[in-house]
């Protein structure tokens, strides 16, 4: 009887004397707070590209709920404002573009701005890390921003670009 409790008892105490792994999720409160302060620096468009962007309803609207995400303080902050991030976005992309801005480069950088949005939302309703994701979706913003430089900017011909003669 007692070799057999030995045998039970050991891999009991093998296993109970594991390491603690980190799955990820935050745990204690003071995790949960948001450090707005090390988030990127939000990119600045061009002269030519905000005087376009500036009769565009729509991003305009965007745009301002985006500046939400630089003061929320805490984790429910964030949540409320991904939540209106996503809201608008959906309008945004539903909207009509301006001439110069309604091109496949746009779009297909919008479609990876929902992306992070969707993942960032997620980070925040399964408490995991969303500092890291809060700065992918910022990144994505920024090279939507830069794109809008670039094809305001852009000296090719669009005729040598298009497939119709």
């Amino acid at each position: 009887m007692r070799k057999l409790s030995v045998f039970i008892l050991l891999p009991l105490l093998i296993f109970g004397c594991k390491q603690k792994q980190d799955t990820g999720l935050l745990e204690d409160n003071s995790a949960l707070d948001f450090k707005a302060d090390e988030l990127p620096v939000r990119k600045k468009v061009n002269a030519k590209s905000a005087e376009i962007l500036r009769g565009w309803v729509e991003y305009n609207a965007f745009e301002t709920s985006f500046d939400a995400v630089y003061n929320a303080t805490n984790r429910e902050d964030l949540i409320l404002t991904i939540d209106d991030l996503i809201e608008k976005h959906k309008k945004w992309y539903s909207s009509t573009y301006p001439a110069q801005f309604d091109k496949a480069q746009i779009k297909s950088r919008q479609k990876v701005l929902r992306t992070y949005l969707l993942k960032l939302k997620s980070s925040l309703e399964y408490r995991t890390d969303f500092q890291t994701a809060t700065k992918e979706m910022i990144d994505s913003y920024n090279a939507l921003r830069n794109q809008f430089d670039v094809m305001v900017n852009s000296t090719i011909d669009p005729k040598l670009l298009s497939d119709e003669e």
